[in-house]
């Protein structure tokens, strides 16, 4: 049987940025801190600088709040990010990030390419939103709406906004609702490569559209895209030589 676990904004902790030029908070994080597998974060960025660098990881990111972000990638790319965009990149790149127009707030997933294939999908605002998974952890957060999650094996959880719900040990495949009153909710599969045997461990219900295939540890692996025509929901790569 499955097991979820909900955090409130209590539960999480605030730290400095590994270079010390803003502030986070950790909302989740498997593994010691220095030797994390991977970490889920919520950032507030008030001025232009450097993101801390991350040798060896991955890193996912999306606004959540605020107008956006200009990244510089090195020098080999710049992208630029809307809110619930979602851009991964090689967590030991050299980024600057510019501000649109003000402050932004911003979600990260740093992670292990070695030993976690994740997947990463914000549903549309206001509508009840179905999905399978079968991976080793699920993460639901919905930055600025209530959110409610059932299952064919689960009573209702009401979810307050800022809240984060852990689902885990799902040996076989569950599915689940998600309804919000407003706003999106992000939904993150995290499957460990050693137990992962199949590339379906988070599918969207039959009539929404899967990502392509991806390379073993490109940023397309994060799909399933729930509208991708839209452009807001799909995950970009970012550009550049392999670090």
């Amino acid at each position: 049987m499955f097991r979820t676990v909900s955090y409130a904004p209590s539960d999480f902790t605030r730290m400095p940025w590994k270079n010390g030029g803003g502030q986070t908070t950790e909302l989740l994080r498997r593994g010691p801190r220095e030797e994390y597998v991977w970490r889920l974060s919520v950032a507030d960025i008030g001025v232009d600088g450097p993101f801390s660098r991350f040798v060896g990881m991955h890193r996912l990111i999306s606004v959540i709040q605020g107008n956006g972000v200009r990244l510089d990638l090195g020098g080999h790319s710049s992208e630029v990010l809307a809110p619930f965009q979602t851009l991964n990149f090689d967590g030991g790149s050299e980024v600057e990030c510019e501000l649109l127009n003000g402050p932004v707030q911003d979600i990260n997933l740093v992670y292990s390419p070695t030993r976690i294939s994740p997947r990463w999908e914000w549903t549309e605002p206001g509508q009840t939103h179905d999905f399978t998974t079968s991976a080793d952890t699920t993460l639901l957060y919905s930055p600025a709406s209530k959110t409610t999650v059932t299952s064919t094996r689960l009573a209702p959880i009401d979810l307050p906004a800022g809240h984060l719900l852990e689902i885990s040990n799902t040996p076989k495949p569950e599915n689940f609702a998600v309804q919000l009153a407003a706003s999106r909710c992000l939904i993150i599969a995290l499957t460990t490569l050693e137990s992962q045997s199949t590339p379906t461990h988070f599918q969207p219900k039959q009539g929404e559209r899967n990502a392509p295939e991806p390379h073993p540890v490109s940023a397309s692996r994060t799909g399933p895209l729930r509208n991708p025509a839209k452009g807001e929901n799909t995950v970009r790569t970012a550009s550049g030589p392999p670090r």
